[in-house]
């Protein structure tokens, strides 16, 4: 699937929804368009959604007006998980018309990029101090972001609980400070979503002001790993895509 993005002249209220798997491999001008609507600078454009198979063959057109992202979706990471994943894109625009009749090679100068991503190639840093924590880390639930909404939640997953009191002390600490993880400090943390080779960095996420809300620790047992849930809360978000 291709799209092409032009500016749009300003439209009324949007009446139709798009919902993309967007993929990893998008140009600059989408990646741009994700990222200004992420920052809650949404701008609206008219696009060009083609179908097509692995031979670029087209099977199906849309053309779109007044378009502007509403939400993005970012896939949940773990450790465990050897599974393809992608963001999830919904589109609001003010028309959507299918073409009568598409066939034959996609016109223009394309190729069919693949640029996947598994759920385990994920890494996260912070300005803070907490970076021995955050190297134990299994899971991150999925992000939801908006450019009408500022912050949100998630849940984070760690390989050691009250066993290990020098790497859950930041996180007990915020909990008896109001959530603040480094008292006086807007605590960031980046998810970086990688390579398969974990070398370099396809995308990544930046949580604002990051507090925590919640813990949750898993009792101790012989033979059972110990694992901690932080729930955190963020006041905003930054989103950076790699482009082709």
């Amino acid at each position: 699937m291709m799209a092409r993005l032009a500016p749009s002249a300003p439209l009324p209220p949007q009446t139709n929804q798009i919902q993309l798997a967007l993929g990893w491999a998008v140009a600059k001008s989408v990646a741009d368009w994700l990222k200004a609507a992420v920052a809650h600078t949404p701008v609206r454009v008219d696009g060009s959604i083609v179908v097509v198979d692995s031979s670029l063959q087209m099977k199906a057109a849309y053309d779109w007006t007044g378009g502007s992202v509403s939400q993005v979706l970012w896939p949940a990471c773990d450790a465990g998980l050897n599974a393809p994943a992608s963001p999830v894109v919904t589109i609001q625009t003010v028309t959507l018309t299918p073409r009568p009749s598409v066939s034959g090679p996609l016109a223009g100068n394309w190729s069919v990029q693949r640029r996947g991503w598994t759920q385990n190639d994920f890494g996260l840093t912070s300005n803070a101090n907490i970076g021995a924590s955050l190297q134990k880390i299994l899971r991150v639930s999925a992000l939801s972001l908006s450019p009408g909404i500022s912050g949100g939640s998630v849940e984070m997953t760690f390989a050691f609980g009250l066993e290990r009191p020098d790497l859950m002390a930041p996180f007990m600490g915020a909990m008896q400070a109001g959530g603040q993880i480094v008292p006086g400090q807007s605590t960031d943390i980046t998810l970086h979503n990688l390579t398969p080779n974990l070398a370099a960095e396809m995308s990544a996420v930046t949580l604002l002001n990051c507090r925590v809300t919640r813990i949750s620790t898993g009792p101790a047992a012989p033979g059972v790993r110990p694992m901690s849930v932080v729930a955190l809360s963020f006041a905003d978000a930054s989103v950076s895509i790699a482009s082709v």
